[in-house]
């Protein structure tokens, strides 16, 4: 049976139409009852894709029960979702709830089959000394799995570069700030692609890295070095900190890049605020958990001050200034704001970080009557 035939059908409406819709939604329900049971979000999105995937595992194993599934059924229907370029997220969670009826074996956690292609890797261009010990930090490291996985990625392309242009080079221990100096160049000009074994987004092998994951890598290769040497698995011949510093022109490129909001969807942001009212609040059994002027300050004061989550948490009252040609102005002075007065917004300083003051759009110090930007403002 071709499985790419179900691409041009709704899979669930098939199955209801071959199999009947009685027998189907019962095993359906089942499926899902158990993954509701078990805390998985079966709100519309996820309950529709979900019955979708049984749908086409009913389809392709030309059965509706679920005692007819099987692990055989289960790698099929992977292979056919795959084919279709979308994500086989929910595989998972059919494959526990088959498991739960004894119909095929538990899924392996996702870090775990991570995992598993980490060491299916092409470990074995990599110099022997190499590897060893890029293993043994792999189950030495406190870092979480996820970081520790990356790291290693980041290690397996250290070591192709090794066997192909220093091959006199297999072992950490060897290295001195020549290598380093030969490494950081290296990364500053890869591409994606570049030395991985693992498959890319289509139609991007070949572009340049980002500076985010040039600075990944570095950052990778000196955690890497740091844990040798303070374990004292190899001997001190560099500072790893300077020698793999992130390049200055990297780190230049690593500012934040804010997007342009357009403007269908800045119109339904300041559509949302302007008519926020008390029923779309939160709500606790002894009323609304926030006053809803504070909820219209908070919502304000993010459509308009360009300020982090974090930062807008921190502001207290008083923390707008209004400022005209260099001296402080009353924000009840309602005649001289509207000669282009400044705001000035002064947000207090965190564990990390200083206070500092910015400019921002007159609304959030001065709103109108209704606690609400005018209608007739420009943004």
């Amino acid at each position: 049976m071709d499985e790419a035939l179900f691409l041009r059908f709704e899979r669930l409406r098939l199955a209801r139409t071959v199999f009947g819709p009685e027998i189907v939604d019962r095993e359906v329900d089942t499926v899902c009852s158990l993954l509701r049971d078990w805390g998985y979000r079966m709100d519309m999105a996820g309950n529709r894709s979900v019955r979708t995937l049984i749908a086409h595992g009913m389809l392709l194993n030309r059965s509706p029960l679920l005692a007819d599934m099987d692990a055989v059924l289960l790698e099929r229907l992977r292979q056919a979702v795959r084919s279709t370029g979308r994500a086989s997220g929910d595989l998972h969670p059919l494959q526990r709830a088959l498991a739960a009826l004894g119909r095929c074996e538990p899924p392996v956690a996702r870090n775990e089959t991570l995992l598993g292609e980490l060491r299916a890797q092409r470990w074995t261009d990599v110099p022997a000394p190499w590897a060893e010990i890029a293993r043994r930090r792999f189950d030495t490291s406190t870092l979480s799995r996820s970081v520790r996985m990356a790291y290693r990625q980041d290690l397996s392309r250290m070591g192709w570069l090794l066997a192909a242009e220093h091959p006199q080079i297999t072992e950490p221990a060897q290295w001195n700030r020549a290598t380093c100096a030969a490494w950081v160049a290296t990364v500053d000009r890869m591409r994606i692609g570049d030395n991985v074994d693992r498959t890319a987004t289509r139609g991007v092998f070949g572009d340049p890295m980002s500076p985010s994951a040039k600075d990944s890598a570095l950052t990778a290769t000196r955690a890497f070095f740091r844990d040798l040497q303070e374990w004292e698995w190899i001997p001190h011949r560099f500072s790893p900190g300077r020698a793999l510093e992130t390049p200055r022109i990297v780190r230049a490129l690593l500012d934040p890049n804010p997007r342009v909001i357009a403007d269908d969807v800045w119109a339904k942001l300041l559509s949302a605020d302007i008519s926020l009212a008390s029923e779309a609040l939160p709500t606790t059994s002894s009323g609304p958990r926030y006053p809803l002027k504070l909820s219209r300050a908070v919502a304000l004061t993010w459509l308009f001050s360009g300020q982090r989550s974090d930062e807008i948490r921190r502001l207290r009252t008083g923390f707008v200034r209004w400022q005209h040609d260099g001296t402080v102005v009353s924000p009840d002075a309602v005649d001289v704001l509207a000669r282009n007065a400044v705001c000035l917004l002064d947000v207090p300083p965190h564990k990390t970080g200083t206070s500092f003051t910015k400019p921002v759009a007159p609304y959030s110090g001065r709103p109108s009557r209704s606690g609400r930007p005018s209608a007739r403002s420009n943004h």
